[in-house]
């Protein structure tokens, strides 16, 4: 249900820095990088909507679909604490020359028609957190 993917424009934030200095989490020998737009160079027997060539945009949540906390909406939770934010919390991110993505029918979408790399990076983690922000702060 996975793929490996190649990042083709990757977007730094300071939340790279602070996984560096600060985090949570316990990581060690670590590829930062959660904000992408990639290609993808394989996948799983099991993938059913991407073929390698594709142009994806990597999301910034990476939830296994599967567990409870995903199923009721905490999908940066899946798994345990901050588990569904793979990358680089748990696995190598988006700023190395290939990574893996975890059951990309749910964890991928496709590069539109029209948008380029550097939009579809924005569009991965930064739009979706304002727009996170916007709803928790019920503003219609």
């Amino acid at each position: 249900m996975d793929a490996l993917v190649k990042p083709l424009a990757v977007s730094p934030r300071a939340s790279d820095e602070r996984n560096v200095w600060e985090s949570t989490v316990e990581r060690e020998n670590l590829i930062l990088g959660h904000e992408a737009v990639a290609e993808v160079v394989e996948v799983g027997s099991l993938v059913r909507d991407f073929k390698p060539g594709d142009k994806v945009i990597i999301l910034a949540i990476a939830p296994w679909w599967e567990k409870i906390e995903a199923q009721m909406g905490f999908r940066q939770h899946s798994g345990g604490m901050l588990m569904g934010c793979r990358y680089p919390n748990f696995r190598d991110g988006a700023f190395g020359e290939h990574f893996v993505v975890i059951q990309v029918d749910g964890n991928l979408a496709k590069l539109p028609e029209g948008v380029s790399l550097e939009e579809g990076a924005l569009v991965s983690d930064m739009v979706p957190t304002g727009f996170h922000g916007a709803e928790n702060a019920e503003i219609s």
